[in-house]
């Protein structure tokens, strides 16, 4: 996804230090990890656990979430923005993980209409 393809609002949240191209698989490597750690300290990494039905991106699909920015994404605009601020929420307290369970149709009307779990992991 290019920053040019998604609404302006969002566009500054979702795409500020973006700075890896090889990210596009979605898939968080130890490396892509370990190098922003040195970098930001504090990171979150969000990680699709389980899908049901109909979802943006498929299983095992993660991004990287810090203050003032993420590599990656998990699809799906109001999806991500939620899953991000969860990130933030636990990077700004003593919670060292969480699981939830989101759906996307009904509750965020994402055309999708399935459910993802997402795993939210602080790496230090």
């Amino acid at each position: 996804m290019k920053a040019d393809s998604v609404h302006p609002s969002i566009q500054d949240h979702f795409f500020t230090n973006v700075e890896c191209s090889e990210f596009s698989a979605g898939v968080c490597s130890f490396h892509h990890i370990n190098e922003h750690i040195k970098k930001y300290k504090f990171i979150a990494r969000i990680l699709i656990l389980k899908t049901y039905g109909s979802v943006p991106r498929n299983e095992g699909t993660s991004m990287l979430v810090w203050s003032g920015g993420q590599l990656g994404t998990i699809g799906g605009v109001t999806l991500e923005y939620q899953a991000t601020q969860s990130a933030i929420k636990i990077l700004n307290s003593d919670m060292g993980s969480t699981i939830t369970k989101l759906n996307l149709g009904p509750d965020m009307g994402q055309c999708c209409g399935g459910s993802v779990e997402l795993l939210s992991l602080i790496h230090i």
